[in-house]
């Protein structure tokens, strides 16, 4: 599949950020005839605006079954976003906007794609920095999709050679 190629490069485009994040959710999908619960994996990379805001890029691959037949999708989202922290300390409660485009198959779930974030950011406690988010996001392609998912994540700085000071 071509999507994969591209979601590979810009896997590994996505190691010169300064944070990144692992992430997985459960999703619940729905088009016109197709409604499934599935899983996702993401990886959220950030590069910091303020002290508190950041522009975010998200890669990820979502799969769905329909246990009634053998149908499934395939989706691979990129899209761009602002994650902005309503206390406006880089932690807590945040909102996330985002739009890109989603690869998909079959070929009528691709197209642009647009949607938001609720989460909330644990202090730091140690090396691990916890994120849970829900979130919807709407694909405009042929079948026109709904996406309802619960996000949890963990950082992955370490391996990018950031340097982390605990207080």
């Amino acid at each position: 599949m071509h999507f994969k190629k591209w979601l590979v490069l810009l896997l590994l485009a996505g190691t010169s950020f300064r944070m990144a994040q692992a992430q997985i959710e459960g999703d619940y999908l729905s088009t016109k005839d197709f409604h499934s619960f599935g899983l996702g994996g993401y990886l959220n990379v950030s590069y910091s605006v303020t002290d508190a805001n950041y522009l975010t890029l998200d890669v990820g691959l979502n799969v769905f079954h329909d246990r009634g037949t053998d149908d499934y999708i395939y989706l691979a989202p990129i899209v761009l976003g602002y994650r902005y922290t309503l206390d406006q300390t880089g932690r807590r409660w945040y909102v996330e906007p985002n739009a890109g485009y989603a690869f998909g198959d079959p070929e009528e779930v691709t197209g642009p794609t647009a949607g938001v974030t609720f989460g909330y950011i644990f202090t730091d406690s140690g090396p691990i920095k916890l994120n849970i988010g829900l979130r919807y996001q709407r694909g405009f392609g042929d079948w026109g999709t709904n996406m309802l998912a619960l996000r949890i994540s963990h950082n992955l700085i370490w391996p990018f050679g950031r340097r982390r000071r605990y207080y």
